[in-house]
């Protein structure tokens, strides 16, 4: 699970150690820490990801809680319960889509995401696992995103219509 962002420490690490280096900046620096900074899919094993899973899912009982309870948990780790937290519980077992609201906020707060196409495609993956679901809320988190970005109209739109495009690309076969 940690190994694609286990990579990008390494190669990060590497950059910095190079510049540093070119700039004599070694002495100022001090070593690299990053690899002792614990990300939120940091489980030390398979065995207390999936106790950490099962406590999570034991709240829910309906087949769209549980797969989305599963997907937020397969994709933050323990920052899903921070998403499953800030979801209000009189809508926690009604609304599908607070759980969708909640992933945005954390995802924008969290995630560094700035851009639909960073929450639908890089952060999600939904784009191109769930598409309906990109179809169903874009509306409502192109509006979360624009007031987190303080985004024009025409930006907001030209945001819609980059994600649009993408749908496109992903099911329009030529």
């Amino acid at each position: 699970a940690g190994g694609k962002l286990t990579g990008y420490r390494k190669m990060a690490e590497r950059v910095v150690d190079l510049i540093s280096e070119k700039l004599d900046l070694n002495k100022s620096l001090g070593a690299c820490v990053t690899d002792r900074i614990k990300l939120n899919n940091d489980f030390t094993d398979t065995e207390s990801f999936f106790e950490f899973h099962r406590e999570l899912l034991s709240g829910f009982s309906m087949d769209w809680q549980r797969h989305a309870v599963n997907r937020l948990a397969r994709t933050y780790g323990s920052g899903a319960t921070e998403i499953l937290n800030s979801i209000k519980s009189e809508v926690l077992n009604q609304d599908q889509l607070e759980f969708v609201l909640a992933e945005v906020n954390y995802v924008i707060d969290n995630e560094m995401a700035i851009s639909l196409t960073d929450y639908y495609v890089r952060r999600t993956g939904l784009l191109y696992f769930d598409i309906h679901q990109v179809i169903s809320t874009l509306p409502q988190v192109a509006e979360i995103f624009t007031v987190q970005f303080g985004w024009t109209e025409e930006k907001c739109r030209q945001e819609i219509e980059s994600v649009k495009d993408l749908i496109s690309q992903a099911t329009v076969f030529k």
